[in-house]
């Protein structure tokens, strides 16, 4: 994946300091995106267990809340279509991140190797 370059906001009392990705930002959110296919197909085959830790693990930080309960947070052209996604809720048809997600969708093998062996 290469490297990813951080750096740090501003800490505040009883929050989770937040990290500006100044480099990687592309290839994370891309990850993100993959990640998210892979959770919406799971969830579509019955593999309730595989969504719920995509989801969990990788997008959310359950206990958290408002911004810092998202494990990614873009850049404000994108921020609302990425949340919708993350959140599974219907997105807008056209926009750039749905039609990444159906095409990442329509790539993901769910054989009888894939899906099958996690239950």
């Amino acid at each position: 994946m290469g490297f990813l370059v951080f750096v740090p906001g501003l800490p505040q009392p009883g929050k989770i300091t937040a990290f500006h990705l100044v480099d990687g930002q592309q290839r994370l959110t891309t990850l993100s995106l993959l990640l998210i296919a892979i959770r919406n197909l799971a969830k579509k085959n019955a593999h309730d267990a595989l969504a719920d830790e995509i989801h969990n693990y990788y997008l959310v930080h359950p206990p958290r809340r408002d911004t810092e309960h998202y494990r990614l947070f873009p850049k404000e052209r994108d921020n609302e279509d990425y949340l919708t996604a993350v959140k599974g809720e219907k997105q807008v048809a056209g926009r750039i991140i749905l039609r990444v997600l159906a095409d990442m969708a329509s790539k993901v093998w769910f054989g009888p190797i894939g899906l099958k062996e996690y239950s």
